[in-house]
């Protein structure tokens, strides 16, 4: 038992590292291509 909550725990946290990864993926492309347009202001509404 001790084991599985150490798998889910370890599998959960790479989850979390790769959703990160993929949305600082994602603002950096936004902020580096507003700024090569000389965009002033990016407003994003969800």
């Amino acid at each position: 038992m001790k084991e599985t909550y150490k798998a889910i725990k370890k599998i959960g946290s790479k989850g979390r590292r790769i959703t990160n990864d993929i949305l600082h993926k994602i603002g950096r492309a936004i902020v580096d291509g507003a700024s090569k347009t000389a965009v002033e202001q990016i407003v994003i509404k969800c």
